[in-house]
């Protein structure tokens, strides 16, 4: 059972527990059985504690000190653990399931018969962690591309518990990428940014987005007529989102409208597909197309005229922080929620 005394002073919080430590040199928490549930213990000093049986649903934990702590069969569902030290702890028999332990640290924990269900792994480190061949895994949980590369070598029946190493079903979406040709490092950086999209949310949200370019998906066509009536046919009509992106120029004109991307934008919103429009906010260059740049403004004008929400960036990487978020916000709205993502942004 644990110390009536220790529980009242973990509950204050972690100021309070910093003073007891202090008074207490040497001496051990023992919080074994004790209720926590949705206490505030962001940056507490937990070390060595013993938290054996605890519920700790909901806790926040944030930035917490676990290290050597015994949390053997403790319930920490929902608990948000971002940032926390978990060195050496013994998690044996404890339930994880929906925790966030993005950032957290689990080397040398044991993890043995612990539960892991829609559980949140963002760089989390599981290096030398014992006991990953016992763990449960009722649901898929989250783990990236960081959190496997972090933690080494991991026994292939929790990378599977994680869907890292299994097959899934998935919706496809196929990303166009547009714009005039004053922005191609920012186009290759829309590319890649989808491509890790993919390494992240592909079997948690349970979607795919290949990224389409006029440079690497389209094939010369003669007797079609106009190229962009080609391109309409290959690559703008398949795709389901849009993403465009200007600087200082709007392109060369069609037969139809102010330019090759003005035109997809028009198709895609014609058919209620979403347009994802970027405007770099850099310095233009002082040789410039003046009249290039006179047809630009009045687009932009127009378009924010008519109500059209727009992102503006300054750097490629810039443009990848925003387009990744967008991109998962536009998925869910096409796609819906999906299990286990509660705490993702």
């Amino acid at each position: 059972m644990a110390n009536k005394e220790h529980v009242e002073i973990v509950k204050q919080g972690a100021e309070a527990i910093s003073q007891w430590r202090e008074g207490h040199p040497g001496e051990q928490l023992d919080l074994s059985g004790a209720t926590l549930r949705r206490a505030s213990l962001e940056h507490a000093d937990l070390r060595e504690a013993n938290l054996r049986g605890a519920d700790l649903e909901w806790a926040d934990c944030r930035w917490s000190d676990f290290v050597g702590a015994d949390l053997s069969g403790a319930t920490l569902k929902r608990a948000d653990l971002f940032k926390a030290d978990l060195q050496k702890a013994d998690l044996r028999g404890a339930d994880l399931s929906g925790t966030n332990l993005e950032d957290a640290v689990l080397q040398d924990a044991v993890v043995a018969e612990t539960i892991f269900s829609h559980t949140r792994m963002l760089n989390t480190d599981l290096s030398n962690a014992l006991g990953l061949e016992r763990t449960v895994h009722p649901t898929i949980s989250e783990f990236d591309p960081e959190s496997e590369n972090k933690s080494g070598d991991l026994p292939n029946h929790f990378l599977m518990g994680c869907g890292r190493n299994m097959p899934f079903k998935a919706t496809v979406y196929r990303v166009l990428i547009g714009s005039p040709s004053d922005v191609k490092e920012e186009r290759e950086m829309a590319r890649d940014t989808v491509y890790q999209w993919n390494d992240r949310n592909s079997k948690s949200m349970r979607a795919v987005l290949l990224p389409v370019l006029w440079e690497t998906h389209s094939t010369p066509r003669l007797g079609k007529g106009r190229a962009q009536t080609v391109l309409n046919e290959q690559i703008v009509e398949p795709s389901q989102i849009l993403v465009v992106i200007f600087w200082h120029r709007l392109g060369t004109p069609t037969d139809e409208w102010e330019s090759g991307t003005v035109e997809e934008i028009e198709r895609f919103l014609s058919k209620q597909k979403p347009v994802l429009a970027y405007f770099c906010d850099r310095p233009v260059p002082q040789d410039i197309d003046q009249e290039e740049w006179r047809r630009f403004l009045e687009f932009k004008k127009k378009i924010m005229a008519e109500g059209g929400l727009v992102r503006e960036f300054t750097t490629p990487k810039d443009l990848a922080d925003a387009l990744r978020d967008h991109l998962t916000a536009t998925v869910r709205e096409l796609l819906g929620p999906t299990p286990g993502e509660e705490w993702r942004r």
